[in-house]
C-alpha cells in the first residue's frame, strides 16, 4: 500500500465521488478489498 496520505485521498474521492450510495459503496469496495486482503495474507489476521 502507499502511504496514508494517498489511501485517504484515494477513500475520500470514492465516498465524496456520487451521491448514489450504491455506486458509493461499490467504488469503496473494489478499492478497498485488495487492501484489506494484502493486509490479511501477509499478518494471517483480520
Amino acid at each position: 500500500m502507499a502511504d496514508m496520505n494517498t489511501f485517504f485521498h484515494e477513500a475520500t474521492l470514492r465516498i465524496c465521488g456520487s451521491l448514489e450510495i450504491e455506486t458509493v459503496a461499490k467504488d469503496c469496495l473494489a478499492y478497498l478489498k485488495p487492501i484489506f486482503y494484502s493486509k490479511t495474507e501477509k499478518t494471517g489476521v483480520w
